[in-house]
């Protein structure tokens, strides 16, 4: 199973999230998305998050500050296979 942070702030740079990566030592693999795709996916705040599945689908969303990290858990246990 891959993990993909995706960053929706089109001020900060491919460069600026390696280095953020770097420094917090996440594993998981960072990328840049458009304007056009956090319009698509309705991203209205800060720190949005999506559960995307295998397939695609939109599992889970939820906005900044919402949960602590036992439902970000059960959250991710909801993605794999």
């Amino acid at each position: 199973m891959a993990f993909v942070a995706v960053g929706f702030d089109t001020t900060e740079s491919l460069s600026k999230l390696a280095d953020y990566q770097a420094d917090n030592e996440y594993p998981w693999a960072f990328a840049s998305a458009s304007r056009e795709v956090a319009v698509q996916y309705g991203v209205r705040v800060q720190s949005t998050k999506f559960g995307i599945g295998a397939d695609g689908v939109v599992v889970w969303a939820s906005g900044y500050g919402t949960s602590d990290a036992g439902a970000w858990e059960a959250r991710f246990q909801q993605l794999l296979p």
